[in-house]
C-alpha cells in the first residue's frame, strides 16, 4: 500500500517538472533570453542597436540591471533587425556609415576614373602629359605634366630693303604655325639725289634717285664767292657760282665733268659726290669748279687729291688755281692718255673755309 502511494507522488512530482520544463521552454520562445550577465529576463527596448552583418543591424535591450543585449527568435536569430541606414553615404575611399548603430558598412565605392587626354605642345603654347582623375570626388590620380613649347622651324627668310622712308629688316616665318620673327633690322636710307639742275630764284633740285623713291628737294643754292682777272680788265672782278648745280652768277652755267675721278693721296674724300664742273663763262674765259657736296651742302676732304678727267678739257690750255684774291698758280699736269691729273690740297686748319677750288683755264697759244 504505501509503495503504491510512493509511485504515485513520484509520478505527480514528475508531472509537475515536465510542466514546468513546458512552460519554461514556451517563455523562451515567446521572449528573449535571459540576460547572459546577471540571468535577469526582464528587458526594454532601447534606441540603441548593433551591427551584425555588412547589411543589417538590432536593437539592443537592457535588463533591469542595465545589462543589454538583442533578442533572438525561437530558431536563434535575431529579433528587431533592420536594414542600416546611411547617415553618412559611403565615397571613393570610406565606407558609408550607419545612422542607426554608427558602424562603417559595406565598402568604399572607389574612384571613378576619367583619363585626362595629353595635349601636344605647339610652338606657341605649352603642351601636357595624359593624366587620370576621379569624376566623383575630383582627386587628380595623375597629375598632368607641362610640356614646354616647341621650337619654331623658320625658313630662309624674306628680306626687305630699307628704303629712304622706311627701315629694312628680314622675314623668318615658322613653316609649322606660321608665327613670323622679324629681326635683322636696318636703318631707313637718307635720299641719294641724281644730278642738281638750276631751279631758278637762286636754288637748285633733284630727284631722288632710289628705286621707288619720288622725292624731288629743291634748296638754294651753295654760292661760292670768287675772284676772276678777264683777259681785258684790269682788276681782279668779282663772281660767285654754286659749286652744286653749276651757274654762275653772270649766267653761264659749268657742267658736270661726268668722267672725273677723285683719289686721295693723303687724308680722306668726304661722305657725298664730288662735282668737278667745267664750262665758259659769257666773257669767253673757261673755269674749272671742284667740290663736294652732300645733300646738296658743301663738305670739304682732308690732305691732298688727285683729280683725273679727260685730257680734252685741258687741251691747249695751262691750269691757273685761283686764290681768294685772284691770284693765279699753274698747277703741275700729268698726262696718261687720254687724260690729265693734277693735285689739289684740302690741308687747312678750319677746312669749312674752303671746300672749293677754282681753276682758270688759260690758253697757251700765242
Amino acid at each position: 500500500m504505501n509503495g503504491k502511494k510512493t509511485i504515485r507522488l513520484a509520478a505527480v512530482f514528475l508531472a509537475a517538472v515536465l510542466a514546468a520544463s513546458v512552460l519554461s521552454l514556451t517563455a523562451f520562445a515567446e521572449g528573449p533570453r535571459p540576460c547572459s550577465t546577471c540571468g535577469d529576463a526582464t528587458f526594454t527596448a532601447t534606441t540603441e542597436f548593433q551591427k551584425i552583418s555588412e547589411t543589417q543591424c538590432v536593437r539592443l535591450y537592457e535588463c533591469s540591471n542595465h545589462h543589454k543585449q538583442p533578442t533572438y527568435n525561437a530558431d536563434g536569430s535575431y529579433r528587431d533587425v533592420t536594414e542600416h541606414v546611411a547617415s553618412k553615404k559611403a565615397t571613393c575611399t570610406d565606407a558609408a556609415v550607419c545612422g542607426n548603430c554608427g558602424q562603417s558598412f559595406g565598402a568604399p565605392l572607389d574612384h571613378e576614373i576619367v583619363v585626362d587626354k595629353a595635349v601636344a605642345a605647339t610652338c606657341t603654347k605649352t603642351g601636357l602629359t595624359e593624366g587620370k582623375h576621379c569624376s566623383r570626388c575630383g582627386q587628380v590620380l595623375v597629375a598632368q605634366a607641362k610640356i614646354d613649347e616647341a621650337k619654331h622651324s623658320y625658313d630662309k627668310g624674306v628680306v626687305t630693303r630699307p628704303t629712304c622712308s622706311s627701315e629694312g629688316y628680314t622675314t623668318y616665318t615658322c613653316q609649322v604655325c606660321g608665327y613670323k620673327n622679324v629681326t635683322d633690322k636696318v636703318s631707313q636710307l637718307s635720299h641719294w639725289y641724281d644730278l642738281w639742275e638750276p631751279a631758278g630764284k637762286g636754288q637748285n633740285s633733284a630727284p631722288c634717285k632710289r628705286p621707288g623713291c619720288t622725292h624731288v628737294k629743291t634748296t638754294a643754292c651753295a654760292e661760292w664767292d670768287f675772284k676772276l682777272m678777264p683777259a681785258d680788265a684790269e682788276k681782279a672782278e668779282d663772281y660767285s657760282v654754286c659749286p652744286v648745280c653749276g651757274m654762275v652768277s653772270d649766267g653761264s652755267r659749268l657742267e658736270l665733268v661726268k668722267d672725273a675721278i677723285p683719289t686721295p693721296v693723303t687724308g680722306w674724300t668726304p661722305e657725298g659726290d664730288m662735282v668737278l664742273r667745267c664750262g665758259e663763262m659769257t666773257n669767253g674765259e673757261k673755269l674749272i669748279c671742284v667740290g663736294f657736296e652732300f645733300d646738296a651742302g658743301l663738305v670739304c676732304p682732308s690732305g691732298t687729291t688727285k683729280f683725273t678727267i679727260p685730257a680734252e678739257l685741258a687741251e691747249g690750255c695751262k691750269l691757273m688755281l685761283l686764290d681768294k684774291n685772284g691770284e693765279e698758280t699753274e698747277l703741275e699736269l700729268e698726262t696718261h692718255g687720254d687724260s690729265v691729273t693734277f693735285t689739289l690740297d684740302f690741308t687747312f686748319a678750319d677746312r669749312s673755309l674752303n671746300p672749293v677750288r677754282m681753276i682758270h683755264l688759260v690758253s697757251t697759244e700765242a
